[in-house]
């Protein structure tokens, strides 16, 4: 892994040169349907640098890193405590006097080395000053169209146009940050390194709600299936000290099956995730994040939500939700070693359905923020 460190900085370099970075001779995809280009790159994340009190931050360094999955690390083995680990930079800018700040990549051929088998791409925002540092994580899926490659939403069908991630990163103050002077820490290029694993921890994936009698609730979570999983940041690393900082998407690679279940009843379906802690150089900032997907299989009972976009559904007919993507569960994984609550959010799609058969009575299914069979339900619940 230490040959991907000459390549960071000589991507460094032409970026503070002025040259955008990525593949120089390839052109930009701006025919590509739902792509924002501009002619000097395709605009991956925007936002605003805020200081710890809220004001704006000029002059941050900002980065952004595109996370392979250990899947296609260099070996393809696990990380031993004290490792670097080969996220590649594709991105820099620094923050405006108004503290905003985009970020676009050159081509998106530069991701294809870091992408998952099915497509998913997850990247890291990075912020560093002297006021502090911040991150913050989005998952993306890389896709082939008839006019080049694009991003796409990495849930659902992953074949929906995504806008340019906003973030606002919030800075947080480092020992890194108070103690190195303005100048270092602005020529300085941040380092993954990895730490440990903790305990592998049950994650929701999914959920079915019946209010009443006469309905059947299935679920499936088949191989290839992704679901996002939010990323915890601390300037200490303790206990108790991390606060989400968006998410990153991880992929099943088996088909977990779970009971049917006959109404009235609502259950939330888990599996198991194993979660990871990593620092960065430079700024010292800490972050713990999805590692890998463990399996197993377990049902939870919860109380239904209260939805009111429905529509009625005669005797013996039944419904399938396989596009679009559930709603986000604000505690879907619990890291009890550093008591971090992450949430959790799945696609529906070919790998992963909820249905309702309405066995014994003509019943109305509602969801929670659109018709359920609308582009986003978030929650869908059989009875009103």
């Amino acid at each position: 892994m230490r040959r991907r460190r000459p390549a960071r900085l000589i991507a460094g370099a032409l970026l503070l040169s002025g040259l955008p970075l990525g593949l120089a001779q390839t052109p930009v995809s701006a025919s590509v349907p739902g792509q924002h280009a501009t002619s000097v790159g395709i605009v991956v994340a925007r936002g605003r640098v805020l200081g710890v009190t809220g004001q704006p931050v000029a002059g941050a360094s900002v980065y952004l890193d595109a996370v392979p999955p250990p899947s296609v690390w260099p070996g393809k083995r696990s990380p031993h405590p004290g490792e670097h680990v080969p996220w590649k930079l594709v991105g820099k800018t620094i923050s405006s006097s108004s503290g905003s700040y985009t970020i676009m990549i050159r081509s998106l051929r530069s991701l294809k080395a870091d992408t998952a088998a099915d497509g998913i791409v997850n990247m890291q925002l990075t912020a560093i000053s002297s006021a502090g540092a911040a991150l913050y994580a989005f998952p993306r899926r890389l896709v082939a169209t008839s006019a080049g490659l694009a991003l796409r939403s990495n849930t659902g069908t992953g074949l929906a146009a995504v806008a340019p991630q906003t973030a606002v990163l919030h800075l947080l103050r480092t020992r890194a940050t108070e103690t190195q002077s303005p100048a270092s820490l602005a020529s300085c290029l941040p380092v993954h390194i990895f730490l440990r694993t903790y305990k592998k921890e049950w994650t929701i994936v999914g959920s079915t709600y019946s209010r009443f009698s006469g309905v059947k609730q299935d679920f499936s979570y088949s191989k290839g299936q992704n679901s996002n999983i939010g990323v915890g940041d601390s300037a200490s690393g303790s206990k108790g000290s991390f606060t989400e900082g968006g998410s990153m998407g991880i992929s099943s690679n088996a088909t977990v099956t779970y009971p049917e279940y006959r109404s009235p009843k609502s259950v939330n379906y888990l599996t198991e995730i194993v979660p990871a802690k990593y620092v960065e150089t430079c700024d010292g900032i800490y972050d713990v994040e999805p590692y890998e997907w463990a399996g197993g299989a377990k049902s939870q009972n919860t109380k239904p939500q209260k939805a009111r976009f429905c529509t009625f559904y005669e005797k013996r007919s039944s419904f399938t939700k396989d596009t679009n993507t559930s709603g986000t569960f604000s505690t879907g994984l619990t890291v009890t070693e550093i008591g971090f609550n992450a949430s959790a959010q799945t696609g529906w799609d070919t790998d992963a359905t909820i249905a309702y058969h309405f066995t014994n009575t003509g019943m109305y299914l509602c969801g929670l923020r659109d018709y359920p069979t609308g582009r986003h339900p978030n929650f869908i619940v059989a009875g009103r």
